[in-house]
């Protein structure tokens, strides 16, 4: 992809009560799972190049990613209620949100 090899911390953001915590990369926050095999990645590059879906096969769950890398004014809470088209292709995958937003999504 051309893209540089990620190697800083990666933060999971809680979509409820906005707690934030260093998380291990290429791991599901669901399972645990590190198979990157079972860990697919779905994005819509066009239209929100700074999210995309983290998936794993293993727990058919699945959490939004916000990259502040691409967009350093994305605020994760906000941006994760306006993914809705990110959220229905990941259901359509057979996939469900490790924890629905305040949204219920």
């Amino acid at each position: 992809s051309g893209e540089p090899l990620v190697s800083g911390p990666r933060y999971l953001v809680c979509s409820r009560c906005a707690r934030n915590w260093i998380f291990s990369r290429m791991t599901c926050a669901g399972c645990g799972e590190a198979d990157g095999g079972k860990l697919p990645i779905f994005q819509e590059e066009k239209q929100l190049p700074h999210m995309r879906v983290d998936g794993c096969r293993s727990c058919n769950r699945y959490l939004l990613t916000i990259d502040l890398r691409r967009d350093e004014r994305a605020v994760p809470i906000v941006d994760e209620l306006a993914a809705l088209p990110l959220d229905l292709y990941a259901t359509d995958q057979g996939l469900t949100k490790i924890t629905p937003n305040l949204l219920g999504n």
